[in-house]
């Protein structure tokens, strides 16, 4: 997660069961999603990793393109920039370069200052 007011960016996972409560630690104020993962939460169709976490429509849900957590993609920010590779892991490490790629797109004109990833 990123809290823009403190500059702070934490990486971490956790397993499906407890995902409830990881949310509810963090209080965010939006969750973004891959557009896949999205689209299945939404439908209800039993394939989303995700829904067995109960408390998600509680929150802001922003689907973002599935590249945006690819490390091949020309022209956007990918894990490898800022995620050191022994850190964390591969997971960790798309999840991270979908977060940064969604701050680059939402604030175009004044690019944040960020510390670094931290677990």
């Amino acid at each position: 997660w990123i809290d823009l007011s403190t500059a702070a960016f934490q990486i971490s996972s956790t397993a499906a069961k407890n995902a409830d409560e990881e949310v509810e630690r963090i209080s965010p104020a939006e969750i973004i999603l891959p557009e896949h993962e999205y689209e299945q939460l939404q439908s209800n169709s039993g394939q989303s990793v995700l829904e067995s976490c109960t408390i998600l429509p509680e929150y802001h849900l922003t689907a973002v393109p599935d590249e945006w957590y690819h490390d091949d993609v020309k022209g956007k920010m990918t894990s490898s920039h800022l995620l050191d590779s022994h850190q964390f892991s591969h997971i960790e490490k798309m999840a991270g370069g979908g977060l940064l790629n969604f701050i680059l797109h939402t604030q175009k004109s004044i690019v944040p200052h960020l510390c670094n990833p931290v677990r």
